[in-house]
């Protein structure tokens, strides 16, 4: 069930903040996945070369399939700053509750804080 909550909040309207959530803790690139100069969807690249959302390790192939974007994608590392300058705001606590649901999912990510997200301003 929690996968699911999970899904519907932060697969399509709130993965910049989970992309920041999970940037900040546990240190892996964000990349976005572009479309006409948008970045329509954020999250991360593992280390294995795998991407990660709220569903956890995707391939490059499956990172785009909710959106009904044709591949091949453009998948690009970008920084915490582009995600401010597209969106404008992310509210901390959005990135807070990200960082929480994201450690009761996976509880074995290499997390660098147990407490809570390392908040830090924006750019």
């Amino acid at each position: 069930m929690l996968h699911a909550l999970a899904r519907a909040i932060f697969l399509d309207g709130e993965c910049y903040a989970l992309a920041i959530a999970l940037h900040r803790n546990i240190g892996w690139p964000i990349v976005g996945l572009i479309r006409v100069d948008v970045i329509r969807h954020a999250g991360l690249e593992r280390p294995d070369g795998a991407l990660h959302d709220v569903r956890g390790p995707v391939s490059r192939e499956e990172f785009g399939l909710p959106f009904s974007i044709s591949g091949p994608y453009d998948i690009r590392r970008i920084a915490e700053a582009d995600l401010y300058a597209a969106r404008g705001i992310i509210q901390t606590e959005a990135i807070d509750l990200a960082l929480r649901m994201a450690q009761a999912l996976w509880p074995n990510l290499p997390w660098r804080d147990e407490g809570g997200c390392v908040l830090s301003p924006h750019p």
